[in-house]
């Protein structure tokens, strides 16, 4: 048996004109497991829904031993209320990469518990309606999604944390998030930087992109490396400092115990000063 839960999110289903609750759609699920499998459906985009809520939508069903699940990106239907908020510009339908990404987030809730994920996107011949006016469609949405998540797999190097996001946990009774767990303040699904720098490959974000402390500890490791890599051909390294009285001649000599690397003289009125480099055959460049 399926249900049509849509959201498990209190404000997105009063929003929508839902008649029943959080409380009440799990009770539903749970009714069913006690007498026979149950799937649910979901959907992503809705009225007032944040990428993140329908994430803990299915992160939350995800542990509750159901058999399948299917994911909807929300199409506008002409002739509804939810057409004309679009028309308005209350509602702004969203587009194909958020939805690529909720769906994507939701997907590996499901897969994480053994839930079968019978469907992602609209049926084609449901597609073309000529009644929907907006929406994110692709016919091989469901297509497009698996990839995304293998390829976040690999770049993650293929460390998944079983039914639980990073920096996420599952959302309690009424929207409300349950104590403990990484992050829980944010609530936020967070995935790998989709950049590098040029040189150390560190990664890199956009100023809106949350994060994952994984890229922050990869950043680390690959800074330290780096810096024990030029300390081991650096060797040691010791400063000597002292004092000379100059005679105006330009051509002057001066003696150190060892062949130095680099000069700095600064006048003794602090008024200006100079850095030179040490040349193999002792002379100064710079």
């Amino acid at each position: 048996m399926e249900l049509g839960i849509q959201s498990l999110d209190d404000k997105v289903l009063k929003a929508n004109g839902r008649p029943y609750t959080n409380i009440q759609a799990e009770k539903a699920v749970d009714d069913i497991l006690n007498i026979t499998e149950c799937g649910v459906q979901l959907m992503a985009g809705m009225y007032k829904q944040s990428l993140y809520s329908c994430i803990d939508d299915a992160a939350l069903l995800a542990k509750k031993n159901i058999k399948t699940a299917r994911i909807y990106p929300t199409q506008v239907f002409k002739n509804t209320a939810l057409y004309g908020m679009y028309l308005s510009g209350e509602y702004k339908a969203a587009d194909l990469a958020d939805m690529i990404l909720a769906a994507g987030g939701m997907y590996a809730h499901f897969t994480a518990e053994n839930v079968q994920v019978i469907r992602m996107g609209l049926p084609v011949n449901a597609a073309e309606n000529s009644q929907i006016a907006a929406g994110a469609y692709h016919k091989s949405f469901g297509d497009i999604v698996k990839t995304f998540i293998m390829l976040l797999y690999m770049d993650m190097g293929g460390h998944v944390r079983r039914g639980q996001c990073a920096g996420q946990a599952p959302r309690g009774r009424g929207g409300a998030r349950a104590a403990g767990g990484n992050n829980t303040s944010t609530g936020r699904y967070v995935m790998s930087s989709a950049f590098k720098t040029d040189f150390l490959k560190l990664h890199s974000w956009a100023a809106a992109d949350p994060v994952l402390r994984a890229d922050f500890n990869h950043n680390f490791s690959l800074i330290d490396s780096a810096l024990a890599a030029l300390s081991s051909r650096a060797g040691s390294c010791s400063i000597f400092s002292g004092s000379y009285s100059g005679t105006g001649d330009p051509a002057f000599s001066l003696s150190f115990d060892k062949l130095p690397s680099l000069i700095f003289i600064q006048r003794s009125d602090n008024v200006s000063g100079s850095l030179a480099v040490v040349r193999q055959d002792g002379r100064l460049s710079g």
